[in-house]
């Protein structure tokens, strides 16, 4: 050492004081010299640490600690040792892997066995290679994985545990195909141990084999059973028992994969199962089950088919079968003879209930389900021409007839109205429907047969709603006509030339307009009873000197009702009649004394009927029902009345009931009454198509044929067929409103101003 003890920070060189102006000043740097590495070192280490890992390999106890192990794996990496140290290990384990597969090589054939033992060496060889890295993890974190060229040690273990498995390829098949059985067996009903089956998919898995060697066999394999499965049981099982076997047959499959499965086997399995249990047999399904489960309304099973539809896009194929099985229903009904026709209109109500039931619980309340139903019912109501819609006018006239007397009164009708009108919206020949709703509307007012003022308004209303004003206005007007009518004989019963005639008998008269009413017959040679005559003429004097201009009366008596009080042998009654049946019942008062009887041609010539009206009115006061004449020579109600048959008053009629009823004769409907209908409805639609036409070719001044027949067909509210329009445009071109500007069978029109 240079220097004094306890001297200056610095020496200097050469003899003298310490420190002087020409001294020079020395810097000196100690270094701890590196310790040399014995040269026995990496073999003493390595021999300590191979030693340990052959025992943890055969599951016998480590002799040194594992930090002391752990030290080893530090130095050796520190002396960079660690490549030697990496190649060695791998030379272990390469040859403990390849020794442990080896002996799984012929051994038992039992699948399940050979798997128990498969998953136990995988489980052993995983906590060793646990253990192993343990020890070496300092070698993983400092070397291995810095590299980019290695992996870490558990990455080499499972690479070389591929390596050897797949080059022992009677070991791979056995692990697979024994897997597969255990999936069968439980597939089967038999209860499995699905930890080993947990183990396996851990294993492939970890192994990269799962996804490229088992899966796809898997899923080969699932096809296999479900399609003969569902083949098999489709032949033997109602549609409503396969639908549940597979509702829990996929359950099952979803149960499997999060029991022990891999997660990513999830959605090709379930497309698998829903390809071969569902997709295949679609057709067989609805073909087989779906018009039983409608028809039964099985809202249960229906929903479960349309969920497994559902989940393979088929709905649409459910739609269509849906919407023949309506068509069928509703063609039945609506085809049938018309001894059934009255019960057509109830009968729709009630299928479109229990369809739109099914439809809210079964599908969900799927709108395209309900486009479906809607549709199905429009293609069958309408093949029947107008006959639907003139019986749903009636139906609605006899419910509103019945009102209240019905069950559930006016809020159960209301409530049947709106059904009603579901039916209407699908009517085309809503011009037929408004022909017989306005005679039957008509007949309610007139002979106060309607049960309540509130629904027919409300009943316009909805009518109102899904037309528009237009198809109402005539019928509002009916309302207000009978309104003012009722003021107006408030007026006239106030009026002194009323007051002062003391008129023994009580009239009321509607006036009518025109426009708002259906035509009815007048009865020109008609010869009124004297009081009936005489209150008729008051009126019409009243009526003139209120409106002195613009105002014409013309008396119609068709629909007329009067109300007799009678003297009978039973007892004085009071008889509610028709106008024509109180004319023939007030003549017997003319009969002379002990005057019983008269023939069916005196009655014509003292009443002025037509001989088809007499007739009529004769049989219904001789009906069983009524009684009140009786007709001789005895006869069916059936054959034709002769001019010689005589009409006695019948002396033995009785009756409990103070008021008598009639007059049902004015309420039923007639033969010629519903041809005279139809024929006005179907000239209505000649002018309406006269003016579309004409409409149409003013606008556009020349036109084709077809296209012509286009524009119609999309102007008019009803249904009409190209041999009608063809011949509307025949009488037009004949009254020279068009003119043809290219022969048929193309043909061409122009517009003549």
């Amino acid at each position: 050492m240079i220097g004094h003890r306890g001297g200056a920070r610095g020496s200097g060189a050469g003899a003298g004081g310490a420190g002087g102006p020409g001294a020079k000043r020395l810097k000196i740097t100690l270094r701890k010299a590196r310790p040399a590495l014995p040269a026995d070192y990496l073999e003493s280490s390595w021999n300590a640490l191979e030693t340990a890992v052959r025992a943890i390999q055969e599951q016998r106890a480590v002799e040194q600690s594992r930090e002391e192990l752990y030290h080893m794996v530090e130095g050796l990496c520190m002396h960079k040792q660690a490549a030697a140290l990496c190649t060695r290990l791998e030379g272990v384990l390469e040859k403990h892997i390849e020794a442990s597969l080896r002996r799984l090589v012929g051994q038992t054939p039992d699948h399940a066995a050979f798997l128990e033992l498969v998953t136990d060496m995988w489980q052993n060889y995983c906590q060793q290679m646990h253990s192993i890295r343990s020890i070496f993890l300092y070698l993983d974190r400092s070397y291995v994985i810095a590299e980019a060229s290695l992996r870490s040690i558990w990455d080499i273990g499972l690479r070389m545990f591929r390596k050897y498995l797949e080059a022992a390829p009677e070991v791979e098949s056995k692990v697979i195909r024994g897997f597969l059985d255990l999936i069968a067996r439980e597939r089967a009903g038999e209860a499995v141990n699905q930890s080993t089956g947990t183990c396996v998919v851990r294993m492939l898995v970890a192994l990269d084999l799962y996804e490229s060697k088992f899966e796809p066999k898997l899923l080969e394999e699932t096809r296999e059973f479900y399609r003969a499965e569902s083949s098999s049981m489709l032949e033997q099982s109602p549609v409503a028992d396969y639908l549940q076997h597979v509702n829990r047959r996929l359950q099952e499959e979803k149960q499997r994969v999060a029991r022990y499965l891999d997660p990513q086997t999830r959605i090709p399995l379930v497309r698998a199962c829903e390809k071969e249990l569902i997709s295949e047999h679609v057709s067989v399904l609805l073909e087989k089950g779906f018009d039983t489960l409608v028809r039964e309304k099985r809202a249960e099973d229906l929903g479960r088919m349309f969920a497994l539809l559902k989940r393979v896009d088929a709905l649409s194929q459910m739609r269509a079968a849906l919407s023949a099985h309506v068509k069928r229903r509703g063609a039945q009904i609506v085809q049938t003879d018309e001894s059934k026709d009255k019960e057509m209109v109830p009968t729709l109500l009630q299928l479109m209930e229990d369809l739109m039931e099914l439809q809210r619980t079964a599908m969900q309340g799927n709108e395209d389900f309900d486009r479906t139903i809607r549709d199905a019912f429009e293609a069958f109501l309408n093949s029947r021409g107008n006959r639907p819609a003139e019986l749903i006018a009636k139906y609605i006239d006899r419910q509103l007839r019945s009102g209240v007397k019905g069950a559930g009164g006016e809020d159960a009708v209301e409530t049947l109205l709106e059904k009603v009108v579901v039916l209407f919206r699908f009517l085309s020949a809503k011009d037929t429907f408004e022909a017989f709703y306005k005679k039957d509307l008509a007949k309610r007012l007139l002979l106060g047969r309607s049960a309540s003022t509130d629904l027919e308004r409300s009943m316009i209303t909805k009518l109102k709603t899904e037309c528009g004003s237009r198809f109402t206005n005539r019928l509002e007007g009916m309302f207000k006509d009978m309104d003012i009518s009722k003021e107006t004989m408030t007026q006239f019963a106030k009026d002194p030339l009323y007051q002062e005639r003391g008129f023994d008998t009580e009239i009321h008269v509607n006036v009518l307009s025109t426009s708002n009413w259906p035509a009815y017959p007048v009865m020109k040679n008609l010869k009124l009873p004297e009081r009936m005559s005489a209150c008729e003429s008051a009126f019409e004097k009243f009526y003139k000197s209120k409106f002195k201009e613009g105002r014409r009366l013309t008396w119609q008596h068709s629909l007329g009702h009067c109300i007799l009080r009678a003297d009978l042998p039973g007892g004085r009654k009071e008889l509610e009649v028709s106008f024509y049946q109180a004319i023939v019942l007030l003549l017997y008062n003319e009969l002379p004394a002990g005057g019983q009887e008269f023939t069916a041609s005196v009655l014509r010539e003292r009443t002025g009927l037509e001989e088809g009206e007499l007739n009529r009115t004769l049989l219904s006061l001789g009906s069983p029902q009524a009684r009140l004449l009786l007709r001789e020579p005895k006869a069916s109600v059936r054959d034709p009345i002769k001019p010689t048959d005589r009409f006695v008053m019948n002396s033995a009629f009785r009756s409990d009931r103070f008021r008598i009823k009639i007059n049902s004769i004015q309420i039923k409907e007639t033969t010629s009454e519903n041809r005279e209908t139809h024929e006005r409805v179907q000239q209505d639609r000649q002018y309406q198509i006269d003016a579309a036409i004409v409409r149409i070719m003013k606008a556009r001044k020349a036109l084709g044929h077809q296209e012509l027949l286009e524009e119609i067909f999309k102007q008019l509210r009803f249904p009409a067929t190209a041999q009608l329009i063809k011949q509307r445009i025949a009488s037009l071109i004949d009254r020279e409103y068009l003119e043809r500007s290219a022969p048929p069978p193309n043909g061409a029109y122009k517009y003549m101003a």
